[in-house]
């Protein structure tokens, strides 16, 4: 997949240059390049660096640094993405998992206390502004089975009506 000439490396620019090379085509030669060198994290470490390097050098990032980084559209990028999973893998499941976990349960149980919209999904406590219900809706929480908690609203009326 890279190839490694004294001017640097040419299989990604290759394959990037090609107009059938889409999103995830670059993510499986990422992935497909990550899993050729698990085995061996120090080359790994160093193909990532030159292809980060020559990355670097491209006139859009010279342009608008900060961008670098922002969008993951270059092998690269999606390089740098599984080379992290793999370097941190034994942190977060030996470490973080854990916190995180229960982090993720409190957002869900904090979420699923108020109205959720059944057709476009918003919540009246979302964590993204994109996602949040902006209408007053009352609301009360209906039981009906047990182990099946819902709330009864104008958009649940199908549900409450189904149970």
């Amino acid at each position: 997949a890279v190839v490694s000439t004294q001017s640097g490396y040419y299989g990604r620019e290759t394959l990037e240059q090609q107009p059938r090379f889409n999103m995830k085509d670059r993510c499986n030669v990422a992935s497909l390049l990550m899993v050729a060198l698990c085995e061996r994290l120090d080359y790994a470490t160093y193909i990532m660096s030159r292809l980060l390097f020559n990355l670097m050098k491209r006139p859009q990032i010279k342009t608008s640094p900060h961008l670098f980084l922002r969008r993951t559209e270059s092998v690269a990028e999606k390089f740098l993405t599984n080379w992290l999973t793999f370097c941190l893998y034994d942190h977060v499941k030996q470490v973080a998992g854990k916190p995180l976990y229960m982090l993720y349960r409190a957002i869900k149980t904090t979420i699923e206390t108020g109205p959720v919209d059944a057709v476009t999904y918003q919540a009246r406590y979302a964590l993204s502004e994109d996602r949040l219900l902006r209408q007053k809706i009352d609301y009360k929480v209906a039981e009906s089975l047990p182990y099946c908690l819902f709330l009864n609203c104008q958009t649940d009326k199908r549900l409450a009506e189904h149970f």
